[in-house]
């Protein structure tokens, strides 16, 4: 199984820290802080968890352009749970994944 990279572990690490901080709203769910608790551990990843990322990368991606904003210091909801499944270095990482099998 694959560790995830560097890029997705910061991402996720730091959006633990923004929700420990009190952002990211009431939309935040379990599945999104047990894929960030692994992320930011450098657990090895399944391929099923993958698809599961890449899932998750698919159905919200539409609205990064908009809402991937620091808006007055603080990180959008949006962007709390876009970085604990691994940011866009988590979201390239899994599209990298379907290719290389």
């Amino acid at each position: 199984m694959p560790k995830p990279p560097a890029g997705a572990q910061n991402a996720a690490k730091r959006a633990l820290a923004w929700v420990e901080a009190g952002f990211g709203g009431a939309n935040l769910t379990r599945v999104g802080l047990v894929r960030a608790n692994q992320l930011a551990k450098g657990q090895s990843i399944s391929d099923e968890t993958i698809q599961r990322m890449r899932s998750f990368f698919a159905r919200h991606s539409n609205n990064r352009a908009g809402s991937y904003d620091i808006r007055d210091g603080q990180p959008t909801p949006w962007r709390v749970a876009w970085d604990l499944w691994g940011g866009d270095a988590g979201r390239s990482w899994v599209e990298q994944k379907k290719y290389e099998r």
